[in-house]
Parts: C-alpha cells; structure tokens; sequence
C-alpha cells in the first residue's frame, strides 16, 4: 500500500553536514602530532557518538496542503528534533561516561573500561580518560584556589 503522503519539502541535509563534519573534526585526531593515541581515540569515539545523537534525532515531519486546511496532499521529510531534544540526550549521555584506560589488544590500541567488570563501551555511550578536577577544594597543581572562604 502507498503511503498517505509523498516525500518532498526541504529536509535536514544532515548525512550531508555529518560527513563534512566528520571530515573537519577528525582530520586532526587521524595526525600524530594531536597528542597521545588515547587521547585521539577517545575524540574519534565521542566525536562519532555525538554524529550518531543527531542521526537517532531524525524524525518525519510533515505539512498538509489542501483547500480550507483539507490536507488532500500531505508533505513529509526527515528533520532534527529541536535543539533541547537532542542537548538532553547528549547531557544524559555525559552524565553516564564511562571511564576509559588504554590497553593493547591483539594488534590495536584500544580503550576498555577502567573498571574491569564493566561491560563494553557501547557505540552510543560517552568515555573519558580523567575525571574532571574538583573546583571546590584548593589545587595547587591545578591552579584552582578553590570556592571555600
């Protein structure tokens, strides 16, 4: 059966801004000159998870078209959710990061949980090498004075 809609208006180009994206943020993490492979790879992972974010935000949209409102031609195409969808969705992902060590396995680098008993990285899951200082106590080494008094 055919849909009750055909496919035109103007779409999110966005396998096209991803591509592109990919080619500009990538490049650099591809060059040795970036810093530590760990470092590199845990860019290369987060900078493709947060391609595949927008890729699952896709969703149809559509517009009727007809006398009066009678929608007798309906529009769809393929857009993004609005922009609080899809920084939530990132802001729950960053609160789940999974931390992430190093570690040669066969012939490739790769990043593994630093908990053992923690599955996989999944595809879709955030990772980072340090955790974040703690601003509120004093760091000499860190520079921070910290928030007390």
């Amino acid at each position: 059966a055919a849909p009750d809609f055909r496919w035109g208006g103007c779409g999110d180009n966005v396998r096209y801004g991803l591509q592109m994206g990919s080619a500009f943020s990538d490049a650099p993490m591809r060059n040795r000159r970036s810093g530590p492979q760990a470092f590199r790879l845990m860019q290369l992972h987060n900078t493709a998870v947060g391609r595949q974010a927008l890729m699952d935000s896709l969703e149809m949209k559509c517009k009727c078209h007809g006398v009066s409102g009678s929608c007798s031609v309906k529009t769809c195409w393929k857009g993004l959710q609005d922009i609080n969808s899809i920084s939530a969705d990132l802001k729950s992902k960053y609160l789940s990061a999974t931390k992430v060590i190093p570690r040669q396995i066969g012939t490739r680098r790769q990043l593994v949980p630093r908990e053992m008993e923690v599955r996989p990285v999944g595809e879709n899951e955030l990772v980072y090498l340090v955790s974040s200082p703690d601003y509120c106590s004093q760091n000499a080494k860190q520079g921070s004075f910290g928030t007390t008094d």
